[in-house]
């Protein structure tokens, strides 16, 4: 499950999803706020430099059983 959202005039984008990881699944949820627009960032940039970045290293993390 996967739910995508964005505010421009505040420019944030916000991500979250539910990961079925057998018998550990979880969810997270990433937010992003450049009111300034010092990180420049659009949407889909966002979503592939930092989410996506962020969702493989919380995926690998419980994949691998560390906790």
């Amino acid at each position: 499950a996967h739910k995508f959202g964005e505010s421009a005039p505040i420019r944030s984008y916000i991500d979250a999803g539910i990961v079925y990881v057998p018998n550990r699944p979880f969810i997270i949820v990433v937010m992003i706020q450049d009111i300034e627009g010092r990180v420049g960032r659009t949407r889909e940039v966002a979503g592939e430099e930092i989410f996506e970045v962020i969702a493989k290293k919380t995926y690998d993390y419980v994949v691998n059983d560390n906790r």
